[in-house]
């Protein structure tokens, strides 16, 4: 699920930018009529885009703030830093970790945020917080390994609600 997020909202802004491209060599072609149309269309685009990311924003806030109420807290230690190789030949580092529960029984976990530079190194001791019936839903309690995707989806949401909102009001505000 946490991979599925990022690459939905990727799929958005490729579709997005697609058709924003496509939305200008169409006015460019069809004259000023249909220009303010398209653009209408596109703004309105953008804001069902930037409001889709702000709900996965605040469901993945709500489902985090629930986790943080109901996890138990222990401690981990890193055991590895896997690499993650950007396309543009950047390299990122996300920790994996094992703990135990309070049951004793030891659980591995990696981590889906990574980092560049890494944040952790191997044989660091780190905070996890964990469900009691679900171990391997174990995340390290730092605020960016927990909190990163509602932050990253409220800023793409925010973002693209606003280029909409602008790209709808600006021409009415202006004319009238």
């Amino acid at each position: 699920m946490n991979r599925i997020i990022p690459i939905l909202v990727i799929l958005a802004v490729v579709f997005y930018l697609g058709s924003r491209i496509g939305f200008w060599r169409a006015s460019r072609r069809t004259g000023s009529a249909t220009s303010g149309v398209i653009w209408y269309r596109g703004g309105l685009f953008s804001c069902v885009i930037g409001g889709l990311s702000l709900l996965v924003a605040v469901g993945s806030w709500i489902h985090l703030l629930h986790f943080t109420h109901v996890a138990v807290h222990t401690t981990g230690v890193i055991i590895e830093m896997r690499e993650h190789a950007g396309k543009n030949g950047s390299i990122t580092y996300a920790p994996t970790f094992r703990f135990q529960d309070s049951k004793g029984l030891e659980h591995t976990v990696s981590s889906t945020v990574s980092e560049s530079p890494p944040a952790y190194n191997i044989g660091d001791n780190v905070p996890i917080l964990y469900i009691s019936s679900e171990p391997q839903s174990a995340r390290i309690d730092r605020f960016l390994q927990l909190w990163a995707l509602p932050i990253l989806t409220a800023i793409g949401g925010s973002f693209f609600l606003l280029v909409g909102l602008i790209v709808i009001c600006l021409p009415k505000l202006t004319n009238g």
